[in-house]
């Protein structure tokens, strides 16, 4: 599965869609690419975001918000990565104001291991 631009992005709304998501990856990933994972965290007042720096990054899927205890909306990404653009930045906001930016590493889900098939991506 070559990190090629898709018109859909898959929403994942339960446990089993996300085994899912990771199975699929598992079998169509091609050698030198990864699934990789971004949180963003959005409170009242702050809010986090990680955004991958590499211009091969492809958005495939996306986790249905959480709300976590006290108001914090908890958003999961899925990115299709080279694994050697690895790199992502975090931006933390104070209301409308960027605070502060961190550069970091996306964290990997699966990682192709074989030459992948034609170009198809996770949809």
């Amino acid at each position: 599965m070559p990190c090629v631009k898709t018109i859909a992005t898959i929403v994942i709304q339960s446990e089993s869609g996300r085994r899912a998501l990771l199975a699929r990856a598992e079998t169509q990933l091609g050698l030198g690419e990864c699934l990789a994972m971004a949180v963003d965290v959005i409170g009242l007042r702050h809010s986090v975001r990680t955004t991958p720096t590499s211009k091969r990054a492809v958005l495939v899927a996306l986790e249905v918000p959480s709300v976590l205890r006290g108001g914090i909306t908890r958003l999961v990404s899925y990115y299709c990565v080279p694994t050697d653009e690895l790199e992502a930045k975090e931006t933390h906001r104070l209301g409308d104001d960027v605070s502060h930016e961190y550069d970091l590493l996306l964290r990997v889900m699966r990682l192709g291991v074989r030459a992948g098939p034609e170009p198809a991506m996770l949809a």
